[in-house]
């Protein structure tokens, strides 16, 4: 009987403290494990000729440019921190409907897009992020992916249109993309973020709301609408 090797750990370049942001979903993780209200889901259409494999191509090269698409959440004995690894993989999925009538095509999109953002990541695994190139003619398609809000938010939907694209093109006509380097990654922030709001800088405010609303009644904003029994996203 054979049997199948275990997974190598991938190496581990990196640890930074997580941001605020960070700090959110992790907590909101741990109470909802599996929240897929944390999920960003993006669709673009995508029109010409543009073939699979360079789509792959662009968003492996995102990936491995950005250490934030490179990152997981680990739990410590001093706590939550984030960690860049060397790689990951990155697949492409393909979903081919140009058999399918045009009139029913659109349905179909909706119903695979939300699957697609309905599924969970795991945040102790690097590499939060997927994506789904869905074929509607030999020169349309939706590109449909979903990242984790852990390391994605909405600029940066541009940022990875923008690079994506080029990449994709210069992959297309055979030459390097053009795409300046990096002077920052999302760790630097992330150490900048904590020596920030380590430094005190923040202790007036907060002590201005505390005086402010020291006193104040307990109140409800009155909703528009009646709450549902069950909360939904």
């Amino acid at each position: 009987m054979s049997r199948t090797s275990p997974t190598p750990a991938p190496e581990v370049l990196a640890e930074f403290p997580l941001t605020t942001t960070q700090t959110r979903c992790w907590v909101l993780e741990k109470t909802k494990p599996g929240n897929v209200a944390l999920n960003v889901a993006v669709r673009w259409e995508v029109r010409g000729p543009v073939q699979a494999s360079s789509l792959e191509t662009a968003f492996r090269t995102v990936i491995a440019r950005h250490e934030i698409l490179r990152t997981r959440l680990a739990e410590t004995e001093t706590g939550p921190v984030q960690q860049v690894v060397a790689e990951v993989p990155f697949k492409l999925d393909l979903v081919d409907l140009r058999a399918m009538p045009a009139a029913q095509q659109a349905a179909r999109v909706d119903d695979i897009a939300h699957e697609i953002a309905d599924r969970p990541f795991d945040l102790g695994q690097p590499g939060l992020i997927r994506a789904t190139l869905i074929r509607l003619s030999p020169e349309r398609a939706m590109l449909v992916y979903v990242v984790h809000q852990t390391c994605f938010d909405g600029a940066s939907i541009r940022v990875l249109g923008h690079e994506i694209g080029t990449i994709a093109q210069a992959v297309e006509e055979g030459r390097a993309p053009d795409l300046p380097d990096l002077p920052l990654q999302y760790g630097d922030y992330a150490l900048w973020q904590a020596d920030y709001l380590g430094s005190g800088a923040l202790d007036e405010d907060a002590l201005w709301w505390d005086e402010t609303l020291a006193g104040a009644p307990y109140f409800e904003v009155e909703p528009d609408k009646p709450r549902p029994p069950v909360r939904s996203t």
